[in-house]
């Protein structure tokens, strides 16, 4: 089992295509049958539709599944890599669909939308996996890192569940008993050695030295331990650089992490002094919620005062007030005495006058009698009113004399509460004059804090941007060390097959012209080619080049341009 190396990208019509068909063209030869998974579809194309919609709605999935839309929308949601078998092993359909789950739950691909391909274009079964980084249900973007190494593992492991590790270099790296990596050291080893299999090597080297005669000559063995040499050097470099470059990382992640916890130290012991110093000022807060609560307690409490200290001056008064009450009802008493004497003797006279005369008999001067008895009567009545009226001034006189005579002590009384009710207003103008400070004081102190904060981070920032630059250079400076080694191995290797071709030829036209003569040719060549190198004869240089520096082994590789600088 091969696990090709995973892409990303972002069109899932165009990677649909590609493992649907033949390449560059419309059949479908190579493609021996494809397998849909969490679609509702078992048409490819159909699915690449599905799969680009999922895709581009990915927010409204977010909201559905009641999941926050933050961060940046996806770019790349398309996830390519393929499964490759051995030659010659034949694994059945339903297989090879397992296999591919089992490889995307590795990744974290459980439950996203995928499409598998299986191809007969080459002499091993291989399938193409596309699947949709983005969740169908959450609308979440899946990116595990280190696929690589994931699927490597999980490789060997499908190997070693199938009884069968082909790939022994796989095995040993990520076999943990010791005993069993030990074994598969052992079978490498014996294939290298009875040529099984081959050396890995890295592509440069593969391709300077392809087609090099004489591999296990002198020479070739000599350019070999060189250049193997400069790479264990430049290898030790790049290491002693990424360690360098990891150390320099965790300096400044944890200074940067001391730098912020100091500050944070520092603003939480500031805001406790601000908060001692408020305590120290002496003007407790009062908010107006408590102010309009203590206010009605106050105004209850006056309304009860008032109600006590009125129902003490009316049982003060209660003694002068039935006295007047009695006074007015004597009064009474007496007019309505005197009212009913006058009246009954003006009726008792007009009567027997009336009675005791006949009507033909009465004269002028019985005339009006009766009239004058009812004139007397409606003066009764309007004396009556008039008294009544004469009696309510003198009520009212009366309690006016009390009230005056009271108003002192309620006047007090009601200036005390205006002075409860003053210094609870006070109070809370003061409270909140107070709490304008310290509002003032915080949000100044706040302003502080957070232009702290961003300087510490726009600081820390350029320090990280500056590290990652720093860092850029050193990187590239390796690539840029790698890239000559590999165009002055190329160099060596081509001057060394070139010199080959000489001798070939040489060896070729003395056989024309007799044994002595190639021979004499032969020896010329080689003393050339010994000539072209270094005073040591180990760096391989053209004419002309200079010597080894002081403390040089001879192991390097030296390289000029065809003008010689």
């Amino acid at each position: 089992m091969n696990p090709a190396a995973a892409t990303k990208g972002q069109s899932f019509a165009g990677v649909v295509a590609y493992i649907t068909h033949d390449i560059g063209k419309s059949s479908d030869d190579r493609v021996e049958y494809t397998h849909t998974l969490n679609m509702r579809t078992d048409d490819p194309e159909k699915a690449a539709k599905v799969m680009a919609w999922t895709a581009i709605n990915a927010a409204q999935l977010k909201e559905a599944a009641g999941i926050k839309a933050t961060g940046r929308k996806t770019k790349d949601p398309v996830y390519h890599f393929s499964l490759n078998w051995e030659p010659g092993q034949k694994p059945s359909h339903d297989h090879m669909v397992e296999t591919a789950k089992a490889a995307l739950a590795v990744l974290g691909f459980e439950g996203h939308e995928a499409v598998f391909a299986v191809h007969t274009d080459k002499a091993h079964k291989h399938m193409h996996i596309v699947v949709n980084r983005v969740n169908p249900e959450t609308g979440r973007t899946h990116g595990k890192q280190f696929e690589f190494n994931l699927l490597q593992a999980w490789a060997y492991q499908y190997e070693k569940a199938q009884g069968r590790v082909v790939c022994l270099e796989r095995a040993i790296k990520y076999e943990k008993d010791e005993s069993l990596k030990a074994e598969y050291m052992k079978r490498l080893t014996a294939e290298i050695e009875t040529g099984k299999v081959r050396e890995s090597k890295p592509r440069p080297q593969w391709d300077a030295e392809k087609d090099a005669p004489f591999p296990k000559s002198k020479t070739a063995l000599e350019i070999k331990a060189d250049i193997t040499a400069r790479v264990k050097a430049l290898a030790k470099a790049g290491r002693d650089i990424a360690a360098k470059h990891s150390k320099d990382w965790d300096e400044l992640k944890t200074r940067h992490k001391a730098e912020k916890l100091a500050l944070d130290a520092k603003q939480r012991e500031a805001f406790k002094n601000r908060r001692r110093f408020n305590q120290a000022s002496g003007v407790e807060p009062y908010s107006w919620k408590s102010y309009q609560a203590d206010r009605a307690v106050l105004k209850k409490q006056h309304l009860a005062a008032t109600k006590t200290l009125r129902a003490e001056l009316k049982a003060k008064d209660a003694p002068e007030v039935e006295r007047f009450k009695a006074s007015q009802k004597t009064a009474w008493r007496e007019f309505f005495r005197l009212e009913k004497a006058s009246d009954r003797g003006q009726l008792d006279k007009v009567l027997k006058v009336v009675t005791s005369t006949s009507v033909g008999a009465q004269g002028p001067e019985y005339r009006d009698h009766l009239a004058r008895l009812f004139n007397a009567t409606v003066d009764a009545g309007t004396r009556k009113v008039e008294f009544g009226k004469l009696l309510d001034t003198q009520k009212r006189d009366f309690f006016r004399g009390l009230t005056l005579k009271n108003a002192p002590a309620l006047t007090a009384h009601k200036e005390g509460q205006d002075a409860q009710l003053v210094g609870l207003r006070q109070r809370f103008d003061q409270a909140r004059e107070a709490q304008k400070f310290r509002s003032a004081s915080i949000t100044t102190s706040r302003e502080a804090t957070a232009e702290e904060r961003r300087q510490l981070h726009s600081r820390q920032q350029s320090e990280r941007a500056a590290t990652k630059a720093r860092h850029a250079t050193d990187t590239e400076g390796q690539q840029q060390a790698w890239a000559e080694l590999n165009k002055t191995r190329s160099e060596v290797w081509d001057s060394y097959k070139a010199m080959r071709a000489r001798q070939a030829g040489t060896v070729k036209r003395g056989k024309e012209t007799g044994l002595s003569s190639a021979r004499d040719h032969d020896r010329g060549s080689l003393t050339d080619y010994a000539n072209s190198r270094s005073v040591q004869g180990r760096d391989y240089g053209r004419e002309g080049d200079a010597g080894p520096t002081p403390g040089d082994t001879g192991r390097t590789i030296t390289r000029k341009g065809p003008s010689g600088t």
